[in-house]
């Protein structure tokens, strides 16, 4: 009887440590997935977004801008392009450093997420200060929106104790046609 016991004891004894082992594996089986899915999260925004600004990227606008040409081009509208080049972004750079720098383009990125309305208008980070707009539009208004954000990329930010002054060149093109051309001067203090 006593052998019993200590043998039924070393079962119980291995069954609770194989039940451990396939809790322990279980558990992390479930770590890497969640650890898996999260990375490709990750993985799928960095391939559609800009890491610094969260906007979308280059290789977004050349995956979306033919359904955009043709949504505006069925609903009888236009396709706007906005370019938008940071002035002076340089020197904000080699002024108050990379940092500063990166600070400057999330609150540009800010202005232009403002503007965007999902299917309509988008808001893109080319690389370096570059960004662009893609907006579906009517046709008579050529230059609503190329205006609103002059007037709000034309101010000053408080970036880390330093007054920056925003600005931007934006050139406009429009599907079928008309081109026009925005300057709002940017200046460091």
């Amino acid at each position: 009887l006593y052998a019993s016991e200590v043998s039924l004891n070393r079962f119980n004894y291995q069954i609770a440590f194989a039940l451990t082992i396939l809790s322990l594996l279980a558990i992390g089986t479930a770590v890497l997935f969640i650890g898996r899915r999260e990375t490709i999260k990750k993985l799928e925004f960095l391939a559609w977004r800009d890491a610094t600004t969260g906007l979308k990227n280059r290789a977004w606008m050349a995956a979306n801008r033919d359904a955009m040409l043709d949504r505006a081009r069925e609903t009888g509208k236009q396709l706007q392009l906005l370019l938008i080049d940071l002035d002076h972004f340089k020197s904000v750079n080699d002024t108050f450093g990379h940092h500063v720098g990166d600070l400057l383009l999330k609150a540009v990125a800010e202005v232009l997420q403002s503007v965007e309305r999902p299917g309509d208008v988008a808001a893109v980070r080319l690389g370096g200060d570059e960004f662009a707009i893609m907006a579906i539009a009517d046709r008579n208004d050529h230059d609503n929106l190329g205006q609103r954000l002059r007037e709000r990329l034309n101010r000053f930010a408080e970036l880390e104790g330093h007054q920056v002054r925003i600005g931007a060149s934006i050139g406009m093109a429009c599907f079928p046609q008309r081109f026009r051309h925005f300057h709002v001067a940017a200046q460091c203090r």
